[in-house]
């Protein structure tokens, strides 16, 4: 009696999804049977109200288990299937093996577990097709039998031990999916950037590394674009660091807009510093996606103050760029230092414009 009640208390501290039973049987005297244990109030004992169960109007607890009914096979399946539908799934399902003269227990349970293979099953027949060994071999974990004709105290102790064990799964399967959007979470905010919501400097600074090697290995050229905002320092005193971090990611958006290829990537470099790397690309095709950078950008209208005297009314960028077969001898971050000297040449030049290392030559 400890243990039943013990059973008990952990099956009725579980949502009421957890109590959810589907009873399969084409003798209708038989379902009667089962709705009669299965839905008889819980136990009473001492210290009922700590348990916080859930109340039904009126006051009193809901009842122990939510019972649906299937007459063959064919109807249980649909069953189980509005359920998942719904997002209140069952957590076992007693059914009866013979059931003629459509599908019999064993391809009920198969179909049943097409739809949910979570859900417990439980064979119940005085007389079976098929041995334990065939039953345990075709639906593998989470299966019982029990005899028929069944006590009642063995059919509810069967319930509640299938659908705490139904509930404690459950509840692992969860844990594991939070586990894993966290570990997402937490990945991604070690490599993007918080502001841009692009990749950062300490994903840029382990990917070119990777992108060197590749490049070195496979003897293909390494395009990479230094970008930094004209006059942003003024544009933030303007409108103030709300605004200016508005710009910063409208212009981020923009410039991840260009390179399309999966290897691409963009970064934020600091400050209002980015900087784009495109993989087996030459000099054209680098030169041709930051012109189109630099194009977009302006093209943007974020505006300086109204009256202000300034060579653009609106943010431009300078953008120097790259690309080189890279060598044994060169160092990983040095198509960054190149490309970041040919930035240097644009603001000093005039700003709003793309300088290409062959230019430097």
């Amino acid at each position: 009696m400890a243990e039943d009640r013990e059973q008990s208390s952990c099956c009725q501290q579980m949502s009421a999804k957890s109590n959810r039973i589907l009873v399969i049987d084409d003798e209708p005297k038989i379902v009667q049977v089962y709705l009669k244990i299965l839905d008889e109030p819980p136990f009473e004992f001492r210290g009922l109200e700590e348990l916080n169960l859930p109340k039904q109007e009126g006051g009193s607890p809901q009842r122990e288990f939510v019972v649906a009914t299937a007459a063959q096979g064919e109807e249980g399946v649909s069953l189980v299937e509005d359920a998942s539908h719904r997002g209140e799934p069952f957590a076992v399902a007693f059914i009866d093996i013979r059931m003629p003269p459509g599908w019999d227990g064993l391809e009920t349970a198969k179909r049943i577990r097409e739809v949910d293979e979570s859900i417990y099953i439980i064979f119940v027949s005085a007389y079976s097709d098929y041995s334990t060994d065939q039953i345990s071999q075709e639906m593998g974990k989470n299966t019982l039998m029990m005899d028929k004709p069944f006590r009642a105290d063995v059919l509810k102790q069967m319930a509640r031990s299938c659908c705490a064990s139904w509930a404690y799964e459950r509840s692992l399967i969860e844990t594991q999916e939070q586990l894993r959007r966290l570990s997402v979470q937490l990945s991604e905010q070690a490599t993007h950037d918080g502001l841009t919501q692009i990749y950062n400097r300490h994903y840029l600074d382990l990917q070119i590394v990777s992108e060197m090697g590749r490049a070195r290995r496979e003897l293909q050229p390494l395009g990479v674009l230094m970008i930094d905002v004209d006059w942003f320092k003024v544009y933030n005193d303007q409108h103030g660091h709300l605004a200016g971090d508005e710009a910063l990611k409208k212009i981020a958006a923009e410039v991840n807009m260009h390179p399309h290829r999966p290897a691409d990537f963009v970064a934020r470099y600091g400050g209002e510093e980015f900087c784009v790397v495109l993989p087996n690309t030459d000099m054209n095709g680098v030169a041709r996606v930051a012109e189109q950078i630099r194009c977009s950008i302006e093209c943007l209208r974020l505006a300086f103050a109204e009256g202000a005297s300034m060579p653009s009314p609106w943010l431009t960028v300078s953008i120097g760029g790259v690309s080189k077969i890279p060598v044994a001898k060169d160092d990983d971050y040095l198509l960054i230092d190149l490309a970041d000297r040919q930035l240097y040449r644009a603001k000093g030049a005039g700003k709003n414009r793309v300088v290409m290392e062959q230019e430097a030559q």
